[in-house]
């Protein structure tokens, strides 16, 4: 079945289980093979005794890894072992225990294959990781492509069945696309799964083959072009109602010739940035936007986790933070409020509601309720803001790294646009609640070294002067590091 992948050709995995879905796979490594690619087909079937291994056709281009094999690079305890012997000891796993080994698998055989890191360099790198089926492949496939070793930009497909609704839990902080298969990928061609299959594997070519030639030929790139691409890259954490200020502290970065990156705070937004700061991507990072912490102390829908914010003090990057929306925890449409806040349906016209408690609710839009936090929400949110640097600062210490001042700055007429002088969630006494913890809890913190700098500054966020002192700030950062 296995064949010599040519190097001169884009080179395609293919994660996918052969012995239900034998005749997409098929299908679809034959199409790619026609249309300039090579094609390694990892078959992660669980199903012993893998007797559909002796129907596969061969196909020219294309190579089949085996479940044996892949269960036997999953770990070194079954180094020279035969296919006899490692049939029977995967007889012996329970079928979750043997896909997580197959899981495993496919990771050291992908990990050995990337263009950069591998010693010495692989002859067959891998130029796009892709899979198609139904819920069981796409989780199996996506946890493989969700890996740390799969950096952002090398093409990662999955076409699916599952997409449709949350998808989250399958992408997670990376940049796999998902596409929706339409029919079921079942084991059987017909005139719809053929032509999806077709669209689905002209775009996995279209970006494998871009990627191969992107890393081996000249890039070609005008002289303008490399500039930019020579640009330290600035993360930049941003929402709807601090958009001025990133957008204002962005241009200022960049007429000092910097490259900054906007992550929306999303949830996904704030963990893809923290993994991102952890890859070392960026020369600094503009934490503007820190409101994803509200949604994980308080149940909203888009929180980013208890690690947001640790990430760029634990790598001792340059860093600025502010608060912007931390007066506001998110949560779907009106009707998905929980019923402690629910809205009186004969209550007034208008996205300003008022519920039973007295708490705002801002209807963003149909799909967003933006819930206006309280005093004592402020306080924990203040707290947990320097409990998260001052987390990151200490692993920063314990890894041996010398841990970077990080500077707090506070604009003390309002966090967001709902936040100001007249608007929906002006609320002074929550501000002043947020601020007062936030210097508290640094003061008692054990900063023995004074790592965590508070600049109150008399301006909204949106301000643009605000923006500007933000983006000098860290310039003035990033050149003390040079």
């Amino acid at each position: 079945m296995a064949q010599t992948v040519q190097t001169d050709r884009a080179h395609v995995a293919l994660i996918g289980t052969l012995d239900t879905k034998q005749a997409e796979y098929a299908f679809a490594a034959q199409w790619l093979a026609a249309n300039g690619c090579s094609v390694t087909i990892l078959d992660v079937s669980t199903r012993l005794p893998f007797s559909h291994l002796d129907e596969l056709p061969a196909l020219q281009h294309v190579q089949t890894v085996s479940p044996l094999e892949l269960f036997s690079a999953s770990s070194d305890k079954h180094d020279g072992a035969t296919p006899a012997q490692l049939k029977e000891q995967a007889s012996r796993l329970e079928r979750h225990d043997l896909r997580a080994a197959l899981v495993d698998g496919c990771l050291a055989f992908l990990r050995a294959r990337l263009r950069s890191g591998s010693s010495p360099p692989c002859d067959a790198p891998i130029d796009a990781i892709a899979s198609f089926g139904g819920s069981q492949n796409t989780s199996f496939a996506c946890t493989v492509m969700r890996n740390d070793a799969f950096k952002l930009g090398l093409p990662k497909f999955c076409l699916t069945t599952m997409a449709s609704g949350d998808i989250s839990q399958y992408i997670g902080e990376s940049d796999i696309c998902l596409m929706p298969s339409v029919g079921d990928i079942s084991g059987s061609l017909n005139k719809i799964t053929r032509t999806v299959l077709m669209s689905a594997s002209a775009a996995i070519a279209g970006m494998a083959n871009a990627y191969h030639a992107r890393h081996t030929q000249a890039r070609g790139a005008d002289a303008d072009d490399q500039r930019t691409e020579d640009r330290p890259l600035i993360a930049v954490s941003m929402f709807g109602v601090t958009t001025p200020c990133v957008t204002a502290a962005s241009e200022a970065l960049k007429r000092h010739g910097l490259e900054p990156v906007a992550f929306h705070a999303t949830g996904t937004g704030g963990r893809t940035m923290e993994r991102l700061i952890r890859e070392n991507y960026f020369a600094g990072v503009l934490d503007l936007t820190t409101t994803e912490i509200c949604d994980d102390l308080f149940s909203g829908v888009l929180s980013a986790g208890p690690d947001r914010l640790v990430s760029s003090a634990s790598t001792a990057v340059p860093t600025v933070v502010s608060v912007g929306a931390l007066d506001m925890i998110n949560f779907g449409p009106l009707s998905s409020l929980p019923p402690s806040l629910e809205i009186d349906a004969k209550e007034g016209a208008g996205p300003l509601h008022v519920n039973a408690s007295g708490r705002k609710v801002w209807e963003h839009n149909e799909s967003v309720s933006l819930l206006r936090t309280t005093p004592d929400e402020n306080r924990r949110l203040g707290e947990s803001v320097v409990e998260r640097l001052m987390r990151g600062l200490r692993a920063a210490k314990s890894e041996g790294r010398k841990a970077r001042e990080v500077k707090i700055v506070l604009p003390l007429h309002g966090v967001s646009m709902l936040d100001k002088q007249g608007e929906a969630f002006d609320d002074r006494e929550a501000r002043q609640a947020l601020f007062d913890a936030i210097e508290s809890s640094a003061a008692r913190a054990g900063d023995e070294a004074g790592l965590i700098k508070i600049i109150k500054v008399e301006r909204h966020i949106n301000d643009p002067e605000f923006a500007e002192m933000v983006a000098d700030l860290l310039v003035r950062q990033l050149q003390h590091a040079s």
